[in-house]
């Protein structure tokens, strides 16, 4: 027996449906979930219907200060010096990143951030593929951009940065080429200062329904840049400085 098509159910069926086709639709056209807590068992669903495991996260802070997170998928490791590969389509977009690769469970707790930073394996570059499966993206109603992962349609684990250094990331100079044609270049500006901010806010109050914050799992933690439009296929390279960090792919 099919089951009734609720308001959420419809969401999540669409959402679906555009991730599997590629395409993307109005969220005009969608009812939103009635909440916060109903947009996040939307999340949980659709991701599930996808994908069992959760390999990484997506976490912000809200201007309210509410913690809020989003899983990841596909999640990509670079390998030597061979970029990983994803197919490209129309709107796609990057941000660099800062990502940490956990190397301990974080349950709810009231942490401190030297308990943070006791649980990082390691810290990394990182490319975010902005993909959203809503027209509007993340100007779409906010429980509906947040049951689709807040727009996440991928991430690129570059190489480690030690630690010293990713407390340094604020004011270099990041390059973005698209087969060698620059596309972007401007300093590194951490939204919270401190990349490890979103993670202690959210091992404080977590709210996803998926399972939380896992060893070995990569949690990003906010753009060093902004988001950078994508225009064609190409061969993606991220510079910090005169270093080139990060690849990707972005095939036809």
């Amino acid at each position: 027996m099919q089951k009734p098509l609720t308001p959420d159910s419809a969401l999540e069926d669409t959402l679906i449906a555009a991730r599997h086709a590629g395409t993307r639709v109005t969220a005009q056209d969608l009812t939103p979930p009635a909440d916060i807590e109903a947009a996040i068992a939307a999340q949980a669903r659709i991701f599930r219907a996808i994908t069992p495991d959760v390999q990484g996260w997506k976490l912000g802070l809200r201007p309210d200060q509410l913690a809020v997170s989003a899983p990841m998928f596909p999640i990509l490791e670079m390998s030597g010096n061979k970029p990983p590969a994803m197919p490209w389509r129309p709107g796609m977009a990057l941000e660099v990143e800062v990502a940490v690769r956990l190397a301990a469970d974080l349950p709810r707790g009231t942490y401190s951030r030297e308990d943070i930073k006791g649980a990082v394996a390691s810290v990394h570059a990182g490319i975010e593929v902005i993909d959203s499966r809503l027209l509007e993206g993340g100007q779409a109603p906010f429980p509906i951009f947040l049951a689709d992962f807040m727009g996440n349609g991928g991430y690129v684990v570059g190489p480690k940065i030690a630690e010293r250094l990713a407390d340094q990331l604020d004011g270099v100079t990041i390059t973005i080429r698209a087969d060698g044609e620059q596309i972007y270049s401007g300093k590194a500006v951490h939204p919270t200062t401190d990349p490890l901010l979103p993670v202690l806010a959210y091992a404080r109050a977590p709210n996803d329904m998926l399972g939380g914050l896992k060893a070995g799992q990569i949690v990003t933690t906010g753009a060093l840049c902004g988001v950078v439009a994508v225009p064609r296929p190409a061969r993606i390279e991220v510079l910090f400085g005169e270093e080139t960090r990060l690849s990707l792919d972005l095939t036809a």
